[in-house]
């Protein structure tokens, strides 16, 4: 059916019909001649420097032979400029520009983002007759320039703190204008100022999403960060918000090389700060394995069980107890790296969330809360080495620290600082010292405030600790405060005796310099010149060489003998330990002991300055397999170098542990017989600065081994036929026995029928260790009821990775303990073969943490426990850590430091 006005006006009605519709088309349609002469695009480049302003136009159909003109009318801002051209000819690519001086212009900045221009290019040739003309385009008057080893927006430093998260872009097109600002609103309070577009995912989903985001980036503020623009130039085109670079102007440095220690990853950045170019420091955040241990530590799989024995390294054993672990970890690491990359002047700052909805999680959203705006403070070490934490001093000492400056704001200002050090264990936290101030910061700025004072000798007989905090006031009224705890070391030298004495043996001369400073007497052994020594004998640091110590072997039985740090591949080749050169910063307390009674955990972090136990380039193997090649960055702060693998065979005691799942170890007791070794891997000799504690152990070591007592009469072991009780005897290469009165250690197993009158035999001192029972044998078997033991027979995995090194004082876990007159019974419902035979590597950790505790069951329980480690001191054996103290062989993925 005819509408009835159409009928109505007909053809005679079309001319107005043109007329009345005609200004909702283009202007290239009112515009465009017949002749081919079209113009296509326009780059607008401003110059905040020189106050120009450059058009840059691609033509098509242009006659080289000819000349043209170009007119931009430019609007916004409350007023409109006309820019007008002489006469032009296009060059070989088919291109028009001019450049005109603009100096009342209001530049665009990422805090003043309404300073944008529209500007509408139009083309006619030579006599002014108009050719064709673009519909207006939408710029802002701004400035990038790479200076050296900054960035420059109009002229003022800035530094980019970018997030780089593809699901960002990913559907950004097909959402609603209001939700993606609230997105980069969001974005914007966790203190970004930029988003990374990274090049492989635009290429492989398009530039619809990053088109999208575009206009907004624009309107907020919000910088887009473009490598390698050459492919993506026509969705980015004027932009203002665009920061496109060339990837050889800058220096890339991808911070995320595996699991290394904050402080290792923190330093990193030390190395690149002496180029030439802006340092862009990637994947700031929780670091991804490169192994096949990977997609077993990632969040999203099963119960990340892996991922708790990386966060061990940092939390101990709260790694297995603590809600969110991730969340925790990923804090940790984002504020270290915030704080020092930020520090050194990066002029990007690249945050990888790491895994979907990072920022919902509390921990990470209080992290970048504090650690990533504009502008920031904290306290830190003296400017020249402002990442150190050491928190050990001594009577008389001097504390030297600082409070780190930044201000990343667009405008200076000037920060109110004070500063003071409180006892905070006095009831009115009397203060020792304090200082206030004001600093001026420019835009981009960095102040380091000196924190110096003396610790008195009235201080350190009054104090254990003291507190130094900061307060700092930005102008535009943040307030932002940080503490930092020292521990004051009243350290006496325990007793030596001096009778039969000590006998160093050291051939590199730096155990004997650290004799020598502590004022310890002792004799230095010649093994070719001086008979056997009788006391204590001290291997120094790296006096073990690659044929082993061959005169060894004419020691005498009830040695006494303190190792001293040695070299990674003299533990594995030549001693037989499976060791881990990783430099640790952060160890745990183990065992009740002489040699750290009295001390807590914060004794074993952060020790002060370097040691130089390691070299930057990271051995190439780890027992017998390739690794490839790595290095690190520095040794700041580091408590041990190489680290041993806590072994199964034999009488260990682990009095710290640390490193990957707690199962290394850098300071060992080992009982064998009479003989009586400490292996000492803390790196207490040969520091560029010695810690107090580290001093207070090492000699502790040796009071503790000139005042021992000999071990008392070897017992003996018997099983009742079990298959598995035999087959792990003679694993620990123990002699099995027949059951008799005699017997010290029953072993038993499921299936095993109790003896007759075994609750008599127990109360007079016979100790019974039980091995996956089930419920009903376990209360035919003990001499007590018992209620709370754990009868699952098969688990998974291991809550508490260690729970048997804790002694045998309370149930922990799956390991229940029964006393009854002299004797002990104990159940353990998760002995190594109740662990399954899956051969993966989850399966392999759980069953390695149950090898080391099923050792220290025998030796708590009274066993002595066998291995060659005398005969590994003087006669090295080849592939030595297969056969010396572990029960499996090691595997290539069983290192997860690969």
């Amino acid at each position: 059916m005819k509408r009835p006005w159409m009928v109505k006006l007909g053809k005679a009605a079309l001319p107005f019909l043109v007329l009345f519709f005609a200004p909702v088309f283009p202007p290239r349609a009112l515009a465009a001649p017949l002749s081919g002469e079209r113009l296509q695009t326009v780059e607008i480049h401003t110059s905040v420097q020189n106050s120009t302003v450059e058009f840059v136009a691609e033509t098509r159909g242009l006659d080289p032979a000819r000349t043209y003109r170009l007119r931009a009318d430019v609007g916004g801002m409350g007023g409109s400029r006309l820019f007008l051209s002489e006469a032009l000819r296009p060059d070989g690519a088919g291109r028009l520009r001019f450049t005109s001086k603009w100096r009342d212009a209001l530049p665009w900045d990422t805090d003043s983002p309404q300073n944008r221009y529209r500007a509408t290019l139009i083309l006619s040739d030579a006599d002014g007759r108009m050719l064709d003309a673009l519909t207006p385009v939408s710029f802002g008057f701004r400035e990038f320039i790479f200076r050296g080893r900054e960035i420059l927006l109009n002229g003022n430093v800035i530094h980019l703190r970018a997030l780089r998260d593809d699901s960002l872009f990913s559907g950004a097109e097909k959402l609603d204008v209001s939700s993606l600002r609230e997105r980069l609103r969001k974005i914007r309070a966790f203190g970004f100022n930029a988003l990374f577009a990274d090049p492989g995912f635009v290429s492989r989903n398009g530039a619809g999403g990053v088109s999208a985001l575009l206009p907004l980036c624009d309107e907020t503020g919000m910088l887009l960060v473009v490598p390698s623009l050459d492919k993506r130039e026509d969705f980015v085109r004027n932009h203002p918000a665009v920061l496109a670079y060339a990837k050889d102007a800058v220096e890339t440095v991808d911070t995320n090389p595996g699991w290394v220690s904050c402080q290792e990853r923190s330093d990193g950045c030390e190395r690149w700060v002496v180029g030439d170019k802006p340092l862009f420091m990637l994947a700031t955040g929780i670091p991804r394995p490169r192994t096949p241990l990977r997609d077993l530590s990632r969040p999203s799989v099963g119960d990340g069980s892996c991922l708790a024995e990386y966060a061990a390294q940092a939390f101990g054993d709260r790694a297995w107890d603590t809600d969110g672990v991730v969340s925790k970890l990923h804090a940790v690491y984002l504020t270290e790296e915030l704080r020092s990359h930020r520090t050194y002047r990066a002029a990007c700052c690249l945050c990888d969330p790491g895994w979907k909805d990072a920022f919902k999680r509390p921990d990470v959203a209080q992290t970048l809360l504090r650690w990533n705006q504009p502008e920031c403070s904290f306290l830190a070490g003296p400017a020249e080495s402002f990442t150190e934490k050491d928190h050990h001093y001594v009577p008389g000492g001097h504390v030297r620290k600082s409070i780190v400056l930044l201000n990343d704001h667009r405008r200076a200002m000037n920060v109110r600082w004070a500063w003071r050090v409180i006892d905070p264990d006095r009831e009115n936290a009397e203060i020792v010292a304090w200082r206030r101030g004001t600093s001026y910061l420019p835009s981009g700025g960095r102040q380091f405030v000196p924190v110096v004072f003396r610790l008195s000798d009235r201080i350190a007989k009054t104090c254990r600790r003291l507190q130094i905090e900061s307060g700092c006031v930005f102008a535009n009224g943040v307030e932002q405060r940080d503490s930092f705890d020292l521990r004051i070391i009243h350290g006496t030298q325990p007793a030596i005796d001096a009778d039969p004495g000590v006998s160093l043996y050291d051939p590199v001369g730096l155990t004997a310099a650290f004799f020598q400073r502590n004022r310890i007497p002792y004799r230095p052994y010649d093994p070719a010149t001086m008979p056997p020594p009788t006391g204590v004998l001290v291997i120094g640091r790296e006096a073990v060489g690659t044929n082993g110590l061959p005169w060894f072997a004419s020691l005498p039985k009830g040695k006494r003998v303190l190792v001293f740090e040695q070299r990674a591949e003299i533990l594995e080749q030549v001693l037989g330990f499976r060791v881990q050169e990783r430099g640790t910063r952060h160890f745990f307390l183990r065992a009740t002991h002489p040699v750290t009674e009295g001390m807590a955990d914060g004794y074993f972090r952060d020790w002060r300055e370097l040691s130089t136990l390691l070299t930057l380039h990271v051995r190439p193997s780890w027992c017998g397999y390739p690794r490839p090649p790595r290095y690190r960055t520095a040794t700041r702060g580091t408590v041990a170098s190489v680290l041993i693998e806590k072994p199964a065979k034999g009488d260990w005691l682990a009095l710290l542990d640390g490193g990957f799942g707690l199962q290394y170890s850098p300071l060992l007791e080992h009982r064998e017989g009479d003989d009586l070794y400490l292996f000492c891997q803390l790196d207490v000799t040969g520091r560029t600065f010695p810690d107090p504690v580290g001093d207070l152990v090492a000699m502790r070591c040796l009071a503790y081994l000139t005042q021992s007592r000999l071990r008392e009469a070897e017992t003996s072991v018997a099983s009742l036929g079990n298959p598995m009780c035999e087959k792990w005897l003679r694993a620990f290469r123990l002699t099995l026995k027949p059951f008799t009165q005699e017997t010290s250690l029953l072993l038993a197993g499921k299936g095993d029928p109790p003896p007759a009158a075994l609750d008599v035999q127990v109360e007079e001192g016979l100790n019974v260790l039980c091995l996956g029972m089930e419920e009903s044998e376990i209360r035919r078997w003990s001499p007590v009821p018992v209620e709370d033991v754990y009868t699952n027979a098969v688990v998974s995995r291991i809550e508490e990775p260690d729970a048997a090194l804790r002694g045998l004082d309370k149930v922990c876990g799956t390991i229940a303990l029964v006393r009854h007159g002299k004797g002990t019974m104990v159940f353990w419902q998760i002995p190594p073969d109740c662990l399954g035979g899956d051969d993966s590597t989850l399966c392999r950790l759980e069953q390695r943490r149950a090898n080391v505790a099923f050792g220290r069951l025998l030796a708590n329980l009274g066993i002595t426990l066998r291995t060659p480690l005398e005969t590994r001191f003087a006669r090295p054996q080849r592939k030595a850590w297969l056969q010396s103290y572990y029960v499996d062989e090691p595997q290539d993925t069983d290192d997860p430091y690969r």
